[in-house]
């Protein structure tokens, strides 16, 4: 039980996200646990007690099997907490709580998270939302992003070093 839920669910969850590895590691020896986790989206069960180099050998062989995988395009929903950007349906959340966005407005945010702890200076801003066009000025980004801040505002500024 973590977090006051079910691993299964927890894992449920994890998977309905995205491809990230999921090992679970847990006294729960039976058969039918077993089925369940994997069936809920895991990638290994391991039962205590293991060894170490058991552990190691587990994680090595499920990173392996991800590591030739295309992540970028199969990630659906980026979280920076409060933040949430559902990709695929173009929404976001702050708090669970939707925000209503054009679509250069939810491509700042989501370019921002993407590139999460690196400067983004205001022409990849551009080259990240908009296709070059004659139409597109200098200050275009800053008119955008001053709406989109505006719509963003109960982020705490903290998101801007994540």
């Amino acid at each position: 039980m973590c977090l006051n839920r079910s691993g299964f669910d927890l894992c449920r969850e994890m998977r309905s996200h995205g491809t990230v590895p999921i090992i679970v590691i847990t006294a729960r020896d039976s058969e039918s646990d077993k089925v369940d986790a994997l069936g809920a989206g895991a990638d290994d069960y391991v039962t205590k007690p293991f060894s170490g180099r058991e552990l190691i050998a587990r994680i090595a062989a499920v990173l392996r099997r991800y590591a030739n995988l295309d992540h970028e395009s199969d990630l659906t929903v980026l979280i920076a907490w409060p933040l949430r950007i559902d990709i695929r349906r173009h929404r976001v959340f702050i708090d669970r709580v939707k925000v209503l966005l054009r679509l250069t407005e939810f491509t700042a945010p989501e370019l921002l998270v993407r590139r999460c702890g690196h400067v983004v200076s205001p022409c990849q801003l551009i080259e990240g939302i908009w296709v070059i066009t004659s139409t597109v000025t200098p200050n275009a980004p800053t008119r955008s992003s001053t709406k989109c801040g505006t719509n963003l505002s109960p982020i705490p500024r903290s998101l801007a070093t994540c």
